[in-house]
């Protein structure tokens, strides 16, 4: 103990001041005090923080309990605060701090700053609601401070964090109301998540339409706002409120449009990041921040990139919405243009289906043919092939195109000849082939008919064609 005394006396003797960890003096003999700090500050100032905490640690540990020591302890304690929360190492940083806070020599800077560490380092280390009640205290201490919109972002997180997801919803909302706040953005996807939680749904569709138009100006995590939405959409489509998922799912963009906007976030953020790490003592909260939204927009990159059938997904949501409410024009619309530009899939599959019984709903039956070719040629093996022929078809012989459904509808006899539209594939294709016969001779078919689609898979076909009998020829266009 008398050695470390001398070591002490000669530490205040030495003129070191306040101990600015920016000084480039050269260390003196290993093992004194004076070195053992001074090593410390230069590793601090050369970022290396494992071995700056290790410097300071031992100086705590050999000197630390004397009270020469005492005039040291606040450059001590705060540098290696500092040095845990570069280190994120976040569960010691919070013991740290709080052994810090204790000094009295503290100044008032180094206070505010470690007060405002103690709330991010208990946050991240898994204490949201000590991190809240900490947090709160700062600000009413320093409402001033310029860390004051960080720690009002931190109320919010630390509140969602604890599972008070409509008190966040609250917190995150007056951030985001503010044009000029820093972090108006992120606060603008968590609350939207708050509000999803909740179920607030007419909140969250009021906030799609305020930031939907501007939602590339300033929120980073851009997908995860969309990813919301989405699921917003889905969920208000289970509800059957149709108009309401329009309204979340028009604010999600094309899948390359996002990637390419959070590819462009991504070099910003490192962008940042770098002038952060160059500053000659990077603000640890600022550090902390840029890295999460790095991994954040990184992690919705790798997402979007294993989802192909984003845009196909989006489509199909919306088409559902207006089919559900007879807008079979914009159904069909919305489908069409996604079944020429995407890849084949099972998505894309049930969207032609729906394409295709649209363009039929609204008589568009030259679109209703074209859409049901491309499906057989892209989806040759589907299940639906023998609706899809069937209602190719029906649309050929609403547009009197008789020759063609005649063909189309001895195709699916011969094609699927189990399947249920065989039965009436073969009650109309013997209708159209007997209407151009003459009327006397055209009655002996509709015995051979009545006899191959009586049954219980003909839904009645033939009982319906032998009532009807020859006479319903005269009802029937003939073909030139």
């Amino acid at each position: 103990m008398r050695l470390k005394l001398l070591f002490l006396s000669f530490l205040s003797l030495a003129s070191l001041g306040p101990l600015n960890a920016q000084s480039d003096e050269a260390a003196p003999e290993a093992g004194t005090a004076r070195d053992i700090i001074l090593r410390a500050d230069n590793a601090y100032n050369a970022k290396k923080y494992g071995e700056a905490i290790a410097g300071y640690k031992k100086f705590l540990g050999d000197f630390g309990s004397a009270a020469e020591a005492a005039p040291f302890l606040p450059h001590v304690r705060y540098n290696l605060s500092a040095a845990l929360m570069q280190e994120q190492k976040f569960g010691e940083a919070a013991e740290e701090i709080g052994e810090s806070l204790k000094l009295e020599d503290l100044s008032t800077k180094q206070k505010e700053d470690l007060s405002f560490w103690l709330g991010v380092a208990l946050l991240q280390a898994g204490d949201p609601e000590q991190a809240v009640k900490v947090i709160g205290e700062f600000r009413t201490a320093y409402p001033q401070s310029t860390r004051v919109r960080d720690a009002e972002l931190l109320t919010g997180t630390g509140l969602l964090a604890s599972g008070k997801n409509a008190e966040a919803a609250k917190v995150f909302a007056s951030i985001r109301k503010l044009p000029k706040h820093p972090h108006r953005g992120r606060a603008a996807v968590l609350e939207l998540h708050c509000l999803v939680e909740t179920g607030q749904d007419n909140e969250a569709l009021a906030l799609l339409a305020e930031e939907g138009p501007r939602m590339d100006e300033d929120i980073n995590q851009i997908a995860t706002l969309q990813t919301l939405a989405l699921g917003l959409g889905q969920k208000l489509l289970d509800e059957d409120k149709n108009r309401d998922a329009i309204r979340a799912l028009q604010n999600i963009w094309p899948r390359e449009r996002l990637i390419a906007h959070q590819q462009r976030k991504l070099e910003e953020a490192k962008a940042a990041l770098q002038r952060i790490e160059a500053s000659i003592r990077p603000d640890p909260f600022a550090r902390a921040q840029l890295r999460q939204i790095q991994r954040e927009v990184e992690k919705e990159l790798v997402s979007l990139e294993k989802i192909p059938s984003f845009d196909a997904s989006v489509r199909f949501r919306q088409a559902t919405a207006f089919q559900r409410q007879d807008r079979y024009r914009e159904t069909a619309l919305l489908l069409d243009d996604m079944l020429q530009q995407m890849k084949p899939d099972t998505v894309v599959e049930t969207a032609s289906l729906s394409a295709l019984q649209s363009w039929l709903a609204i008589e568009r039956n030259d679109k209703a043919v074209e859409t049901s070719l491309l499906f057989e040629k892209n989806f040759p093996q589907s299940k639906q092939l023998p609706l899809v022929l069937y209602l190719r078809g029906t649309a050929q012989q609403r547009a009197d195109q008789f020759d063609e459904a005649i063909a189309t509808f001895a195709a699916l006899r011969e094609k699927f000849p189990q399947s249920e539209q065989a039965a009436r594939a073969f009650f109309y294709g013997r209708l159209h082939a007997t209407s151009r016969r003459t009327q006397r001779g055209g009655g002996g078919h509709f015995g051979e008919v009545r006899r191959k689609t009586s049954g219980p898979r003909t839904g009645g076909a033939g009982e319906l064609l032998a009532r009807l009998g020859p006479g319903f020829c005269q009802k029937i266009p003939r073909s030139a």
